[in-house]
């Protein structure tokens, strides 16, 4: 045949087709996805993200020369998060989940078995555990924040003040009001109060008097020679702005609960947090998992030292076995 610049033309044959069941773009998205389902919700700091990046980029590179089809390999993913076969067949073929559940157990069981999905489950188990073994830094260095927080920075967070009574500054020591608005507001109050009295033919009561004045600040020092407090005031607790809260101080909050009787602040557990640091640093020396924890204990310590330690983490990682690893990190977290 000749081409159109009056030459040969070379006939050459087109690129096979992948199989239908084989999804390259869907398998690669999903790996990704696998690895940060498995790994805590913590965020990385920017070396050890590159270093989870490599290792995720390396697993989808290993995914498309697998022999796995897209339900084999999706069967692999939910089975490393469950660790229950019949399920993550369910997960992973959702057209038959209505099937007998005998049916898909044994198809479950047939899947599991074979050699390249259990290949495959460990490539999972694997990126997994290296995950959160580089997590470990960012979680360590979370503790640190909560810790400093309690010790340097509570007082930004709640207050607990000692403020005057109304009948510390009013005039003769009598009940002192805010501004006259206040006053009338009470007046009003009281009169449908004692209307109510007559009505049940009650004994009215005495009407508020501002006798003792106006100006009542709520932030003063209570009076010594108060003789309704006697110098101790009311007390008053202080939850600071959340939204306005920076550095180790937000650290500390964990959120707010609302409930019938007010606002509850929630805060991070201060001892836990330290223990995990203790443990990190090897104080209790109570398992082998000290070369983890060293390192992570290293990376928890400051910006850039800490970003070289996650990295170091990540490689001495590559040398133990997913169980080691997991065993590692559970150890380190108490779990």
């Amino acid at each position: 045949m000749i081409g159109p610049d009056g030459k040969p033309a070379v006939l050459t044959a087109p690129d096979p087709a992948p199989p239908a069941d084989v999804r390259p773009v869907e398998i690669a998205s999903a790996s990704a996805a696998s690895v940060e389902r498995a790994a805590p919700a913590m965020q990385l700091a920017p070396e050890a993200r590159a270093v989870a990046h490599v290792e995720a980029n390396a697993l989808v590179r290993a995914l498309k020369r697998s022999k796995c089809t897209h339900a084999e390999d999706r069967f692999a993913q939910e089975f490393v998060l469950c660790n229950n076969a019949a399920k993550a067949y369910m997960l992973a073929n959702p057209e038959e989940a209505n099937d007998p559940w005998h049916l898909v157990r044994a198809r479950a069981l047939r899947v599991v078995n074979k050699p390249h999905v259990l290949a495959r489950i460990r490539e999972y188990r694997a990126a997994a555990a290296e995950a959160t073994v580089i997590n470990v830094a960012a979680m360590l260095e979370a503790d640190r924040r909560i810790v400093e927080g309690f010790e340097e920075h509570a007082d930004q967070v709640t207050q607990y003040l000692r403020v005057c009574c109304r009948y510390c500054h009013g005039k003769d020591h009598l009940w002192q009001w805010i501004d006259l608005p206040e006053y009338l507001e009470a007046l009003t109050k009281a009169d449908t109060n004692n209307e109510l009295r007559r009505a049940a033919k009650q004994k009215p009561l005495a009407m508020p008097s501002d006798a003792g004045g106006y100006g009542y600040d709520p932030k003063a020092e209570p009076d010594v020679t108060c003789p309704k407090c006697e110098g101790y005031g009311t007390e008053r607790v202080i939850f600071a702005d959340t939204t306005k809260l920076e550095g180790p101080a937000r650290a500390i909050v964990k959120g707010v609960k609302v409930t019938a009787n007010g606002t509850e602040l929630l805060m991070h557990d201060y001892d836990k947090a330290k223990e995990r640091l203790y443990r990190a640093a090897g104080a209790f020396g109570d398992d082998a998992a000290s070369v983890a924890r060293g390192a992570a204990a290293g990376a928890a310590a400051g910006s850039a030292a800490g970003a070289a330690a996650a990295t170091r983490l990540a490689e001495r990682a590559k040398a133990m076995s997913p169980e080691e690893v997991r065993r590692a990190y559970l150890g380190l977290v108490g779990g």
